[in-house]
């Protein structure tokens, strides 16, 4: 699952990133659609992800990847601005809730809603 932590932790836009997640559920080796994870790799000795690391070939993958790219590493500004809104993440998603409930029960009245 792939998340914009712009969007629901930052929520001012002055840093971009964002979050991949993986819950390790998935069997890469039995579906046949994913080679990549099935197949050797040829940049990592022939390793195939799927045999080494079972369920969580697909996070692997991306750590594996990802560490070869500067990409994934944020800058301290950067991780500032996260920690920022990762502080009054709980408040704005207390509101949401509430904001949320608030629709539901002016729905529920609602003559043309069903």
């Amino acid at each position: 699952m792939v998340h914009s932590t712009t969007k629901w932790v930052v929520r001012h836009s002055t840093t971009i990133r964002g979050v991949i997640t993986d819950g390790g559920t998935f069997d890469w080796a039995t579906s046949g659609k994913f080679p990549r994870f099935t197949e050797p790799a040829e940049g990592y000795y022939s390793l195939v992800f799927s045999e080494v690391y079972g369920k969580f070939a697909y996070g692997m993958k991306l750590h594996h990847e990802l560490m070869q790219d500067p990409q994934p590493c944020i800058n301290s500004f950067g991780l500032f601005l996260l920690l920022q809104g990762l502080e009054t993440l709980s408040l704005h998603a207390q509101h949401h809730s509430v904001n949320a409930m608030v629709l539901v029960r002016y729905l529920k009245q609602h003559p043309q809603i069903a």
